[in-house]
C-alpha cells in the first residue's frame, strides 16, 4: 500500500502485485537404456552401529518393481579399538555382504546373462563436516567399497549418492526433534517395510532404509519413471 497525504487527506493506493516467479524447470536426465535394474545399498554410517539396506529396483512386463533383499545393522564387538580399525572392519563386512548379494543375483534365473545390465547405487548419509568420526568412516567406506575391481567391472554402472540429514528430513516430511526424532524415523521406515518380515529393527537400520529409499527414487528416474514419489509404501 502506498500512503500519501494531500490537504490533510490520507490517500491509499493499491500497488500492482508482481507476477509470481516462474517455477524452475526440472531437467530430468533421459533413462539409460543399457541398464535394466539397479541394486541399491542404503547406508547409515556410524562407528557404534552402521545400518544397511539392500533393495533391487527393476523394470518388468507389468511396470517397475522394488523389493528389499536384506536390512539390518553392524556393530563392532570392541569399541575401544582405534577409529580406523572399527571403520575398516565395518567396511570390509559390508563389502563381503555386497559380494554375497551380487553372487545371489548372478545365480538367479533372471540374471543369468550377467550383471552388465545391472547398476549399483550406494546411497549414504553425508557426514557433518565438523564430525571427525563420521567423516573418517565415510572416507574408509568409500575406499573399501570402491577399491574393488568387481564393482567397477561387473556392474554396468556404479553411482554414489550422498544426502545430508536436513535434506532427507525435508524430503521425507520428518519434523520431530530431540529424542522424538529417532522414533519418527523408525515409523517412517516402516511405511516402506513389511513389519512381519523386518520386525524390531534398530534405529540405525531404519535410517539405512530411508537412505535406500533415496536411492530408489534415483533409480526410478534412471529407469525412465520420473514421477515416483517418496510418499509411503505405495512407491515400492
Amino acid at each position: 500500500m502506498l500512503d500519501q497525504i494531500a490537504d490533510g487527506v490520507k490517500i491509499k493506493r493499491k500497488r500492482t502485485p508482481k507476477a509470481p516467479p516462474a517455477p524452475p524447470e526440472l531437467k530430468i536426465i533421459p533413462p539409460d537404456d543399457s541398464i535394466d535394474r539397479w541394486l541399491v545399498l542404503g547406508l547409515d554410517p556410524s562407528l557404534s552401529r552402521t545400518g544397511y539396506a539392500f533393495m533391487l529396483v527393476e523394470n518388468g512386463p507389468s511396470g517397475q518393481t522394488a523389493r528389499w533383499l536384506d536390512v539390518g545393522s553392524l556393530k563392532p564387538d570392541d569399541a575401544s579399538v582405534p577409529v580406523w580399525i572399527r571403520s575398516k572392519a565395518i567396511a570390509l563386512t559390508l563389502k563381503r555382504m555386497l559380494d554375497q548379494v551380487v553372487a545371489s543375483l548372478a545365480r538367479s534365473e533372471h540374471h543369468l546373462d550377467s550383471l552388465k545390465r545391472t547398476g549399483l547405487i550406494i546411497s549414504l548419509e553425508a557426514p557433518t563436516p565438523g564430525n571427525d568420526f563420521l567423516t573418517s568412516i565415510s572416507r574408509i567406506l568409500h575406499l573399501v567399497l570402491l577399491d574393488s575391481s568387481s564393482l567397477l567391472t561387473d556392474f554396468g554402472r556404479t553411482q554414489v549418492q550422498m544426502t545430508n540429514a536436513s535434506t532427507l528430513r525435508s524430503l521425507m516430511g520428518l519434523k520431530k526433534t530431540g529424542n522424538k526424532n529417532k522414533v519418527e524415523n523408525v515409523g517412517k521406515a516402516y511405511e516402506y517395510l513389511d513389519l512381519g518380515k523386518y520386525h524390531n529393527l534398530d534405529t540405525d537400520a531404519c535410517d539405512a532404509v530411508l537412505m535406500a529409499i533415496m536411492g530408489r527414487y534415483s533409480a526410478a528416474i534412471l529407469l525412465g519413471i520420473p514421477r515416483t514419489f517418496l510418499s509411503g509404501s505405495s512407491s515400492l
